[in-house]
C-alpha cells in the first residue's frame, strides 16, 4: 500500500474515531446532566407540593362557610355539611372558584358530589350514623381541570382544589402509605396503577421508600433504571385525619417521571447524529485524499535531505522554505544543519583545548613538591586534588641553611579564589616569585626568620599579576627545630592546627595557631604581622590546608566543615605524617559519601616535628598570637 493511501486512511480513521468518541461522550454527559436536572427540579417541586397539601388539610377543621363570601385562603373549596343526609338535608357551599368551575363545565354540584363520594363516605342506609373518624379519599373524578383532594369528617366533606400540585416534568403524582398502597392520586386509581406498572414500580418499593423517607424526614430522589425517576417528600398530616381507610401515619407524596419521556429529546439528537456522522465521514475521505497528496511532496523532500544528513552532508540546506508548517520544518532542518556544523567545529576546538588543559595540569603538578619529604629533620606528607584540570591551590617549601644550626624550613600554602586556568596562572606566577625568593634568602638567611616581609614581597608579586582582580589567601610558616618554635604570617588563609603531644600520656592537644591578615592582591605595599609560637615539642604535628578541605559538600546533602575537622583531629593517630594524612583524607571522604569530584581544590600538608630526645625544649604554654 502506498504511503499516500496509508496516510489518507489514517487521517480518516483518526477523524472518524475522534468525532464519534466526542459525540458519544458529549451526549452521555448531556443525558446525565438532564437526568440530574430533572431530579433536582422534581425534588424542589414535590417539597413545595407536600407543604401545600399539609397547609390545606390542616385548615379543613377551620373552614367557616360564612367566610366564603369574603374569600377563603384557598379559593378552591367545596364544602358539604351533613353529607350523609338526604339531598334536601345537605348543605353545599362552594367557593367562588368552584362556583365558576361548575358553571363553566355545566355541572350540577349535587350530581357531581354523588358520583364523587359514591359509597365511600356514607353508609348504605340513612339509619346508620355517619362515620365518626376522618378520612382521606382517592380522587376518582378527572372531570375538573385541576386535581382535587377529598377530606371527609364526621359532619362534613371538604373537596380541596390543588391547582398548585403539579410537577415540572412528572407524569404522575400520588400519596402512598408505608404498605405501598396509593391513598390519593391526580388520576383515577386504574390509571395510577397502570402507570406504576409501566414504570416498573411495585407496592413493596413504594412501601420501602415511604419508610425510608419518614426515617430520614427529608425529600429524597430515586432513579429506577430503565424507566422511572422518583422524588418523594414525607407528609406531616394531623393524626385525627388518618382513619382505617388510610391506617398508616406514614404518608409520602411521590412525583414520578418516565425516563424515556425525559430523554426523548436526546434520542432525537442520537438519530440526527447518524446522518451527520455519515456526511462527516464522506467529507473526511475527500479531505484526507487531498491533504495526503499535499503532504506527500514536501515529505519526499524531507526524506531526501535526511538521507544526505545521515551520510554526513550538512552543506545542502533548503533553498526556499515555504510559509506553511512544512516550511517551519524546513527552516528547522536548516538551523539544525547550521548548529551541527558549529558543534563539529566547537568539538574540534574543545578537543584542542582539552589537550592543552591536560598539558597545563601536568605542568602544574611539576610545580608541586613530592608527596612525602624529610627536610631539616621534619617529616612532611601532602595531598592535592583539583576540581578541574588546573587549580588555584599552591604549596611549597624552602630549606634555608644556617651556620652552626639546623636549617630553617619555610612552608608556604596559598589559594587563589576560584579554580580553573586563570587561578592556575596566578599560582604559577607566585611559584616563580618563590623561586626568586629562594636565592635571595640563601644570601641573607636572617631574612628567612621574618615571614611578614616574605608575605609583603609575595603580595606585591600577586598584585602585579592581577591588579586587584583576583585575591589569594596565603600563609608562610618558618619552622625552627633548634628553638622548637614556629614563626608565621597569615594573609587571610585557613588557620593551621598544631597537635602537641603530652610526654606523660602520649595524647595530643589540638590548637589553632593562626592570626588572620589581608589576602594577597588587594593592594600594593600591604604590611603583614609576624607571629611566633614557641609551642611545638618533639613528635608534634602541624596541619595546614586550603578551604576546599572544610567547605565541601558531598552526595545526599552531606558536608565537611571546620568543626568536623577539629573533631577528627582529636581522634586520628599520630604515629607518622603519612599515616595521619591518609586517615584524615579517608575519613573526610567517607563523611562526604565518597563524592567523586571535589567542588573546590583541596590541599593538605601534615608536618611532623623531629624527635629530639630528652634535651631541653621550649615550654608549650608560651604562645604568642591568636590560638584556640
Amino acid at each position: 500500500m502506498r504511503f499516500s493511501t496509508q496516510l489518507t486512511l489514517s487521517l480518516i480513521a483518526i477523524s472518524t474515531t475522534a468525532t464519534s468518541l466526542s459525540a458519544f461522550f458529549l451526549l452521555n454527559a448531556y443525558q446525565k446532566s438532564t437526568l440530574d436536572q430533572v431530579l433536582t427540579q422534581e425534588k424542589t417541586s414535590v417539597w413545595h407540593n407536600a407543604r401545600t397539601i399539609e397547609r390545606l388539610v390542616r385548615q379543613v377543621s377551620e373552614i367557616d362557610p360564612a367566610r366564603f363570601a369574603l374569600g377563603f385562603p384557598s379559593e378552591g373549596v367545596l364544602l358539604i355539611e351533613e353529607p350523609c343526609r338526604s339531598e334536601a338535608g345537605r348543605q353545599i357551599v362552594l367557593s367562588p372558584k368552584y362556583e365558576r368551575g361548575f358553571k363553566h363545565l355545566e355541572l350540577d354540584p349535587g350530581l357531581w358530589l354523588s358520583a364523587t363520594l359514591q359509597s365511600g363516605v356514607c353508609p348504605s342506609s340513612d339509619a346508620v350514623p355517619p362515620p365518626q373518624q376522618n378520612a382521606i379519599f382517592l380522587n376518582q373524578t378527572p372531570t375538573l381541570p385541576y386535581p382535587t383532594l377529598t377530606v371527609a369528617t364526621a359532619n362534613r366533606v371538604v373537596v380541596l382544589a390543588l391547582p398548585e400540585v403539579t410537577g415540572t416534568t412528572a407524569s404522575l403524582q400520588l400519596i402512598a402509605n408505608e404498605q405501598g398502597s396509593p391513598v390519593w392520586s391526580i388520576d383515577a386509581m386504574e390509571t395510577t396503577q397502570s402507570a406504576l406498572e409501566k414504570a416498573g414500580i411495585t407496592s413493596a418499593q413504594l412501601g420501602t421508600w415511604t419508610q425510608e423517607s419518614h426515617a430520614k424526614n427529608q425529600v429524597q430522589t430515586f432513579e429506577l433504571p430503565p424507566h422511572a425517576l422518583v422524588a418523594a417528600a414525607p407528609l406531616a398530616l394531623p393524626a385525627e385525619l388518618i382513619t382505617s381507610q388510610a391506617p398508616s401515619r406514614m404518608l409520602v407524596l411521590y412525583s414520578i417521571s418516565h425516563r424515556n419521556t425525559v430523554l426523548y429529546p436526546i434520542l432525537l439528537l442520537w438519530l440526527r447524529a447518524i446522518p451527520l456522522g455519515l456526511s462527516l465521514l464522506a467529507l473526511c475521505i475527500l479531505a484526507g485524499r487531498l491533504f495526503g497528496r499535499s503532504l506527500l511532496k514536501p515529505l519526499e523532500s524531507l526524506i531526501e535531505k535526511s538521507k544526505k544528513i545521515s551520510t554526513g552532508d550538512f552543506n545542502a540546506p533548503f533553498e526556499k522554505a515555504t510559509q506553511d508548517e512544512f516550511g517551519l520544518v524546513q527552516q528547522a532542518f536548516n538551523q539544525m544543519m547550521e548548529k551541527i556544523r558549529g558543534l563539529l567545529k566547537a568539538a574540534r576546538d574543545n578537543a584542542i583545548m582539552e589537550n592543552e588543559l591536560k598539558l597545563a595540569n601536568q605542568v602544574q603538578k611539576l610545580l608541586f613538591p613530592p608527596h612525602d619529604l624529610r627536610l631539616a629533620g621534619f617529616q612532611i606528607a601532602s595531598h592535592f586534588e583539583t576540581a578541574t584540570y588546573c587549580g588555584g591551590d599552591l604549596w611549597g617549601y624552602l630549606e634555608i641553611p644556617r651556620k652552626d644550626e639546623p636549617s630553617l624550613l619555610l612552608l608556604f600554602i596559598g589559594d587563589v579564589e576560584g579554580h580553573g586556568a586563570a587561578p592556575a596562572l596566578v599560582t604559577a606566577g607566585v611559584r616563580g616569585a618563590i623561586a626568586m625568593l629562594e636565592s635571595w634568602l640563601k644570601e641573607q638567611p636572617e631574612l628567612a626568620a621574618d615571614p611578614s616581609r616574605i608575605n609583603q614581597y609575595l603580595n606585591d608579586a600577586v598584585y602585579a599579576c592581577t591588579k586587584g582582580s583576583m585575591l589569594m589567601t596565603f600563609c608562610t610558616l618558618v619552622m625552627d627545630s633548634a628553638r622548637q618554635c614556629i614563626t608565621y604570617s597569615n594573609a587571610g588563609h585557613c588557620k593551621p592546627y598544631i597537635l602537641n603531644k603530652d610526654s606523660g600520656t602520649g595524647k595530643y592537644t589540638v590548637r589553632m595557631i593562626s592570626k588572620p591578615g589581608v589576602p594577597f592582591g588587594n593592594s600594593q605595599g600591604t604590611k603583614y604581622e609576624v607571629n611566633q609560637l614557641e609551642a611545638f615539642g618533639e613528635d608534634s604535628l602541624l596541619v595546614i590546608y586550603s578551604d576546599g578541605l572544610v567547605e565541601a559538600k558531598g552526595a545526599h546533602d552531606s558536608n565537611f566543615n571546620r568543626r568536623d575537622l577539629r573533631k577528627l583531629l582529636n581522634r586520628l593517630p599520630g604515629d607518622g605524617a603519612r599515616h595521619f594524612l591518609d586517615e584524615l583524607i579517608s575519613k573526610r571522604n567517607a563523611a562526604l559519601n565518597n563524592a567523586p569530584i571535589p567542588e573546590d581544590d583541596v590541599t593538605v600538608i601534615v608536618c611532623r616535628m623531629p624527635h629530639i630526645g630528652n634535651g631541653p625544649r621550649a615550654p608549650l604554654s608560651n604562645l604568642q598570637g591568636r590560638h584556640s
